[in-house]
């Protein structure tokens, strides 16, 4: 019994200084709290604002939640964005509009997966998903790499961590040597994964099979399906884009295009016309999951939005006109339907 004891006593005082160590390094590195460390705040540090915000159904507002990548954050950010909301649903409702917006570039259905499930303690009057086109970036791997869990990606193999360890704030450790373990395998190459930025030009052909679908197709559903169990409102929509008949990556750099101010060329996402492919295969998983869950609106954004400059500065990232035109659709259909 002593020897058991003394082991105990001697296993502590070893893991003691480096759990400190571990906490001190996720608050200097990720500014999360040394004694009580929030693990989605690792990352999504916008998660913090909407945790401290007073969410509730009668909280005096009417709040909203943005979910999807850059373009939904683009058009929840837009100056203009809570004025036009608030006079669109003014029938609807003589609350102040309010937007909590998680929606970050780059992110995906996974992220805004996991980003509801963390805020499960919040009410919604209205949920918005828009989501498709940083999903199209997966594919672009050889098909035995590929995985539904989108941990092909550093980003997610780590994040998937926390679908079964839910002990952070009590014990970091394990997750800090998970994830340095995995970046030392990665930098000895040992291990790879998937670009989080420029796809592989090795594996770019690939990008024509949308391995994508049923992952796309199981995160919205867990959003769906949690959104009904909470009673909040959800409204999704499939992914509206512009691709010039005369699109090529050397016309985009020279600004030749039917496109306002040219941000993004489509390479960024893989080749242009599997790209096409794969909004249009998510679109059509979203028109599915509408009707499995008719309790959600669906709202068909893609043929809504003009193929013109005038509304889109690249294949997705929208000018104000089409800022003001996805919002407008937005507010439009929570009218009709509710």
């Amino acid at each position: 019994m002593k020897k058991l004891v003394f082991t105990l006593i001697f296993i502590l005082f070893l893991l003691l200084p480096l759990e400190i160590a571990s906490r001190a390094y996720w608050a200097v590195t990720k500014q999360v709290s040394f004694f009580a460390p929030e693990a989605m705040y690792l990352f999504y540090p916008a998660l913090k604002d909407v945790s401290k915000a007073k969410v509730t159904k009668n909280d005096g507002y009417y709040d909203i939640l943005f979910l999807g990548g850059s373009v939904l954050y683009d058009s929840g950010t837009w100056a203009k964005a809570i004025p036009l909301l608030q006079e669109k649903l003014k029938d609807k409702t003589a609350l102040p509009v309010r937007i909590h917006n998680v929606a970050r570039p780059s992110h995906s259905s996974r992220d805004s997966l996991f980003k509801y499930r963390f805020l499960k303690d919040k009410h919604f009057d209205l949920v918005v998903i828009y989501d498709s086109i940083n999903e199209v970036r997966a594919n672009n791997c050889p098909p035995d790499m590929f995985k539904n869990d989108y941990s092909h990606y550093s980003w997610y193999a780590k994040l998937n961590f926390f679908e079964n360890y839910h002990f952070f704030k009590l014990f970091t450790l394990p997750y800090t040597v998970y994830s340095l373990n995995l970046d030392i395998l990665e930098k000895m190459g040992r291990i790879h994964f998937v670009p989080t930025d420029i796809p592989n030009e090795e594996w770019v052909k690939y990008g024509n099979s949308i391995k994508s679908a049923a992952a796309f197709e199981q995160n919205l559903d867990g959003i769906l399906s949690a959104a009904k169990q909470r009673g909040e409102p959800v409204l999704m929509a499939s992914f509206a884009f512009h691709v010039p008949r005369d699109y090529n990556y050397y016309k985009f750099k020279l600004k030749q295009l039917n496109y306002g101010s040219h941000l993004f060329y489509i390479e960024v996402w893989g080749k242009a016309e599997n790209v096409m492919i794969g909004i249009l295969t998510h679109n059509n998983v979203m028109k599915k999951l509408a009707a499995q869950h008719p309790e959600a609106m669906f709202l068909d954004e893609y043929p809504n939005i003009p193929k013109s400059k005038l509304y889109f500065n690249d294949i997705c990232h929208l000018t104000d006109a089409g800022n003001e035109k996805l919002l407008n659709d937005f507010a439009v259909k929570v009218l009709t339907e509710r």
